[in-house]
């Protein structure tokens, strides 16, 4: 192999240069770097600063490829290094060491935690059971209400007491908030009384092994028959998108709207005005239709929602599946499919305690809007906000008068029987709280077919229509004036008049000359 020229020879290092690793581009330096002791030294003064033990000289090769001298000015920016690199460099060649990246070799860094320590972390965080909102219009994991970064990474010490020292809590910190998209959630509310009674039998020390097994298996039952409706919810929703014959609505009534809501501290001690919201939501197209109305207007009654439900099902031909426990829908939902309006309709009820509907989630982004606003003072004001609350698929409204509420209550006892006895050997009664299915079918008019509980092998078929005709779905109002409004209501919407002006007081005076009555409106 032929030896390289110089001019070869000063390519290949110069390749080396800026290529190359660190330690190879601090040789290729040092090959440029002379050090030498102080030929002349002057008498040290009071005035004057130490005298330097060595003196340090820099060369770059010319044309010639001959070692050129030149200043540390010169030497710094040719190479593009930093002063305190050359600092480095010229003690490496005083102690005639050769150079060494040290880089990243420091255990005292958080930073560089070996990855061993980085999935222990990573496995305590997923560790921690974390729940799914309903209540809101995108999914988001929230973990326990009373836990936080500082507990959990106490429990990491706990769990690891050898890395305690070694993992700060700033790093654990960082590393949740880098690689997680956890929130912590609030203090529950509205839990499954079921689930509640029997966790507390598991907690209790004083319970025997075999008790907590059989609760234990009593809540694992109950939790896979809850988890039945949400698997029911989701095939109903696909078999929508992909059969044309079949539509799905969901429909529940929204909390209570307060009016007026004025920054005044005199509103905490007064009673206000409700607005009802009551929701449609439609499985096959993802949209939601309320409707708005004030206790003046009408009550949240089995009316209201029977009318809604035929307001709905005329305005959006869309209808098949439904969640209400009361006996004047079911009655409704027979003379439907006995008119030959749907050809099936199936009713489900979910269990106590876990009924997050899709509805659930349309009222979590409405009330993110309403808590945006500080002054709201006539129903219109929430119809704006229903109306803006989406924009993609944004939700429709319809203002309800007192008028177009339909006697449903009054109607179907002289059409149907309000219990009958099954045909089986249980001869079991028609009692609604007591299913969690049910089946009305047009070939079989006047008879619902009803399940202990969702997609249950065990069916009962009940008769309860009285006459062989299918009856007529009523067309008679429910109410033949406003409803009266409770007498200490109206006396503190008095006291709230002064700070209104132009229509919206008009709808205050309105309001306070309506009857009164000593009965509660329902909350």
């Amino acid at each position: 192999m032929s030896k390289l020229t110089p001019d070869e020879k000063e390519a290949v290092l110069r390749k080396v240069y800026e290529k190359g690793s660190k330690n190879e581009q601090d040789v290729y330096l040092h090959g440029f770097m002379d050090c030498r002791q102080v030929a002349r030294r002057r008498p040290d003064g009071e005035d004057r600063k130490k005298n330097k033990e060595v003196t340090f000289s820099y060369y770059i090769r010319n044309n010639n490829l001959e070692r050129q001298p030149v200043c540390k000015t010169a030497f710094l920016s040719l190479h593009s290094i930093s002063n305190s690199r050359l600092q480095r460099l010229n003690k490496l060649l005083v102690t005639q060491m050769s150079p060494r990246d040290l880089r990243g070799t420091h255990n005292n860094r958080p930073h560089i935690l070996k990855p061993e320590i980085i999935t222990k972390i990573q496995q305590h965080i997923e560790s921690f059971p974390y729940k799914i909102s309903h209540y809101s219009s995108k999914e988001v994991h929230y973990l326990d209400s009373a836990l936080n970064v500082k507990i959990m990474y106490n429990l990491f010490g706990k769990l690891h007491p050898n890395l305690k020292n070694i993992v700060k809590y700033e790093f654990y910190l960082k590393f949740f908030k880098e690689n997680f998209a956890l929130k912590f959630g609030r203090p529950q509310v509205d839990v499954c009384t079921q689930c509640e009674k029997l966790g507390t039998k598991l907690k209790d020390q004083n319970l025997n092994d075999n008790a907590k097994r059989v609760a234990a298996a009593e809540l694992m039952i109950h939790k896979r028959r809850a988890n039945k409706f949400y698997s029911k919810l989701k095939e109903i929703t696909a078999l929508c998108h992909e059969r044309n014959d079949v539509g799905g609505i969901v429909f529940d009534y929204i909390q209570n709207m307060p009016l007026p809501v004025i920054p005044v501290q005199e509103m905490f001690y007064l009673r206000q005005l409700w607005l009802y919201g009551f929701e449609v939501h439609d499985l096959k197209k993802d949209t939601g239709h309320f409707y708005t109305y004030h206790e003046g207007q009408a009550a949240k009654g089995p009316n209201e929602v029977c009318t809604f439900i035929s307001d709905y099902v005329q305005r959006f031909r869309s209808f098949t599946y439904s969640q209400n426990r009361n006996n004047t829908v079911v009655r409704y939902l027979l003379a439907l499919a006995a008119s030959k309006r749907f050809s099936k309709i199936h009713q489900y009820f979910p269990v106590r305690g876990h009924s997050f509907l899709p509805c659930d989630r349309d009222f979590g982004s409405l009330k993110r809007v309403i808590r945006k606003y500080d002054r709201i003072y006539v129903p219109e004001d929430y119809e704006n906000m229903i109306l803006s609350c989406r924009k993609l698929k944004p939700f429709t409204t319809t203002t309800i008068c007192y008028t177009d509420i339909i006697q449903y209550k009054n109607w179907w006892p002289n059409h149907y029987k309000k219990t009958y006895q099954s045909s089986d050997e249980r001869k079991a009664k028609f009692a609604i709280s007591n299913y969690r299915q049910f089946i009305y079918d047009s070939s079989t008019p006047g008879y619902v077919i009803a399940s202990d509980y969702i997609g249950g092998v065990v069916t009962r078929n009940f008769k309860l229509i009285k006459r062989k005709a299918a009856p007529i779905l009523p067309t008679a109002p429910a109410y033949s004036k406003m409803l009266p409004i409770n007498v200490k209501k109206i006396e503190h919407l008095k006291k709230v008049i002064q700070y209104m002006t132009g229509e919206i007081l008009e709808f205050f005076y309105h309001i306070t000359s309506l009857e009164t009555t000593n009965m509660e409106a329902e909350d």
